[in-house]
């Protein structure tokens, strides 16, 4: 669509997108269509057809009061396409070279960041891509991606730009489909530790109680990037609380690092907290509350127990807004 911003003009594709909606609708599957048919080794000088709206012909000459063919020969701003791009009746016929160049930034894009993934330990060593989803039925991507992963097998199922969807469904219908996930953050939540000096900073350190200690520490119960089956629990150590504490405030947070120190680090994000009632206590108690992190659904389910009463406290945060 940049392109005929670039062409037309931002104001007048809105006004025909609000006026037309359904033609706008067209448009936008025609460019889809054609793009699909774009290889990396069609001949540059030929060109693609593309149909347009009359429309947006009309809207074009009601602004302007001249036609976008005749503009196109007279105007300096089309003169970067000369040659490039024609127009005939309702159709615009565009080069394969422009149309190859569409390409470019996504691609370019989607390279780095399929290399940025094969740089992460879970997938080191694979050797097999299956492609999905409506960009996967441009031959272009697909012969892109196979001219940059040559030693790999590129792998594009039939309706690739169905396959998202139909796993969705099979998800709904049953969920056990999918047994395992990669971790998409580190998640963990906030502690208080002794301080130790050389392995926190000066300045973080408390005098709590006759003790020094450092808050906020991140606690990781699983690091990015990690695989996790289905329901995959993970303990921590029994947290301790304070003589006359009423309350204990289990504080979840997750962070886009794959061993964060705070949950105060700007890659960290807050997800919630669990409140657990601390029961009543003679003496100084340790280890009276045990929180555990299940792992592997679409969400993150947390359990904290207090032992002393038996209380149980949960709470689940979706993993589905990541």
């Amino acid at each position: 669509m940049n392109f005929l911003i670039s062409m037309f003009g931002e104001e007048l594709i809105m006004k025909f997108r609000n006026k037309h909606m359904e033609d706008y609708i067209d448009l936008y599957r025609e460019f889809e269509l054609r793009k699909r048919k774009i290889a990396m080794d069609m001949e540059p000088d030929s060109k693609t057809a593309i149909k347009i709206p009359v429309a947006l012909f009309e809207l074009y000459e009601e602004k302007h009061g001249t036609k976008l063919k005749e503009d196109m020969h007279s105007q300096e701003r089309f003169k970067k396409w000369n040659g490039k791009v024609t127009c005939l009746a309702d159709k615009m016929r565009i080069d394969n070279a422009l149309m190859q160049s569409f390409f470019k930034k996504p691609l370019e894009d989607l390279i780095e960041h399929i290399r940025d993934i094969l740089g992460e330990h879970p997938v080191r060593g694979i050797r097999t891509f299956i492609i999905v989803g409506g960009f996967a039925e441009s031959q272009m991507v697909q012969d892109y991606v196979r001219s940059k992963f040559p030693n790999m097998t590129v792998i594009v199922p039939f309706d690739a730009g169905l396959a998202v969807l139909k796993g969705a469904v099979m998800f709904g219908h049953a969920p056990m489909v999918v047994t395992s996930r990669v971790c998409p953050r580190t998640y963990g939540m906030a502690v208080s530790k002794a301080y130790i000096s050389g392995q926190y900073p000066a300045e973080r350190a408390e005098l709590v109680g006759g003790r020094e200690i450092v808050r906020n520490i991140f606690h990781s119960y699983m690091a990015i990037g990690v695989p996790t089956k289905v329901g995959q629990e993970v303990k921590s150590l029994p947290l301790s609380v304070s003589r006359g504490q009423i309350t204990a405030r289990v504080r979840i947070f997750s962070s886009k690092e794959s061993s964060p120190k705070f949950v105060s680090d700007d890659r960290c994000s807050y997800l919630g907290e669990i409140v657990v009632n601390i029961p009543e206590m003679e003496y100084e108690e340790g280890g009276t509350i045990e929180v555990n992190m299940t792992f592997g659904g679409t969400e993150l389910r947390v359990v904290a127990l207090e032992k002393k009463s038996g209380e149980v406290y949960q709470s689940r945060f979706d993993f589905l807004g990541d």
